[in-house]
């Protein structure tokens, strides 16, 4: 249920801010499209099949958030340059991971992956532990 939580809430919170005006933006959504239908076929029916396409979209995940923390904070320190050309070092950092957009909030998809990954490990039947 904190998967499912988890994808529904932060899909939805990316369509309530108008988080799909780009291919960039539209990548959390897709992935949470592509994984909510997986996740519910792994729950469903735990097979090879369906653990191998689960566990890549939860990577998929993981590397969609990675590449939003990216992107986010590289528009931030790209804004405070404009601002002011001169910054640089920690007090660049700072703004930047402060800045308008929110620098952390792709680590959600990030979280999110890693809950599914946790999910089908402890899941596995072939895991006798």
């Amino acid at each position: 249920m904190l998967l499912v939580l988890s994808m529904i809430g932060t899909g939805a919170d990316l369509l309530l801010l108008g988080h799909y005006e780009n291919t960039t933006q539209q990548l959390p959504l897709g992935m949470i499209a592509l994984a909510l239908p997986l996740t519910a076929w792994y729950v469903h029916k735990q097979s090879r099949a369906s653990a191998l396409a689960f566990n890549g979209a939860m990577v998929a995940c993981i590397l969609v958030g990675l590449a939003g923390l990216f992107f986010h904070y590289r528009g931030n320190v790209l804004f405070e340059l404009e601002m002011q050309p001169a910054m640089k070092g920690l007090p660049l950092f700072w703004e930047a991971i402060r800045g308008a957009t929110p620098a952390l909030a792709p680590a959600m998809m990030v979280y999110t992956g890693l809950l599914g990954l946790i999910y089908c490990l402890v899941n596995d039947p072939t895991n006798h532990s």
